[in-house]
């Protein structure tokens, strides 16, 4: 049995990807390597667009794609070995030519969040290489819907955070 119900804050999101910690992802220090962090977040958006309608197709069949053009990631908590992990991805906005996403990385059993990675990606023509609105259809729907679950609900802290050398939430 899969389990959904991670007990985590309705400003988590939605649930994207799950998996857990490996010898692999393990560095000298004995946790979790920055190389591992990325690589599941990273995982966790690929499988929040195909959550959200994307196929490889796509760009073959309808000339369009994605840029991501910025991508700032925070490690917040240490993850060792065999820890199970959830990550969750929010939609801050969208205009459906850009698109500004939020994934968060938990350990799955004590709700710690142990990572967050915020990026703006745009939607481009990929004849023109320029920004363009993504087309109407099943995949734009899926946008502004979560658009509009998400409206009203807590966001979750950390977003549109800068590095800085001083504190910040």
């Amino acid at each position: 049995m899969v389990e959904t119900d991670y007990g985590l804050p309705d400003s988590a999101g939605l649930v994207c990807w799950t998996g857990q910690v490996g010898p692999g992802d393990i560095d000298e220090n004995g946790h979790m390597n920055v190389r591992s962090y990325d690589r599941v977040l990273e995982e966790a958006d690929m499988a929040f667009f195909y959550t959200m309608g994307w196929t490889p197709e796509y760009p073959q069949v309808e000339r369009k794609g994605f840029f991501r053009v910025e991508k700032h990631v925070r490690y917040q908590s240490e993850l060792l070995l065999d820890a199970p992990l959830v990550a969750t991805a929010w939609l801050i906005a969208t205009d459906l030519k850009r698109f500004q996403l939020f994934f968060q990385l938990w350990h799955a059993q004590t709700r710690a969040r142990a990572a967050t990675m915020e990026t703006l990606l745009l939607h481009m023509d990929l004849t023109s290489r320029r920004p363009a609105a993504m087309p109407q259809g099943p995949m734009a729907q899926n946008w502004t819907a979560l658009q509009d679950l998400q409206d009203g609900v807590p966001v979750p802290q950390g977003i549109g955070r800068k590095v800085s050398f001083h504190k910040q939430d």
